[in-house]
């Protein structure tokens, strides 16, 4: 086990905070199952488990898993990859590492 660091922009936190978002997809592996993260949301800290990692298409995590990583639509997901990846945008065929994780 191991302490990780993942970032997130302060609007997935909140999510994260109030249980809406159990994962997070990524361009690269940042763990491992076991190993841990930590962050503060406002007056609260928080202390989450890597549970699993796997590589997925972002068009699967779109269709399929766009409700764990906190979105009601895969358009929504869709508009969040395009912009915090403005040059890239989203590539349904790409390769990502999907990061599964629950509260210690």
């Amino acid at each position: 086990m191991s302490e990780i660091e993942i970032p997130f922009r302060q609007d997935m936190l909140e999510l994260i905070a109030v249980g809406r978002k159990v994962c997070t997809s990524r361009n690269k592996r940042y763990g491992f199952a076991g190993d841990c993260f930590e962050f503060d949301w406002l007056d609260n800290h928080f202390e989450l488990e890597l549970t699993m990692t796997e590589r997925k298409t972002l068009s699967y995590v779109a269709t399929f898993l766009h409700d764990a990583e906190g979105f009601d639509t895969p358009r929504e997901f869709i508009n969040i990859w395009n912009e915090i990846h403005p040059k890239k945008k989203f590539d349904p065929k790409q390769k990502v590492w999907v990061h599964w994780f629950e509260a210690v």
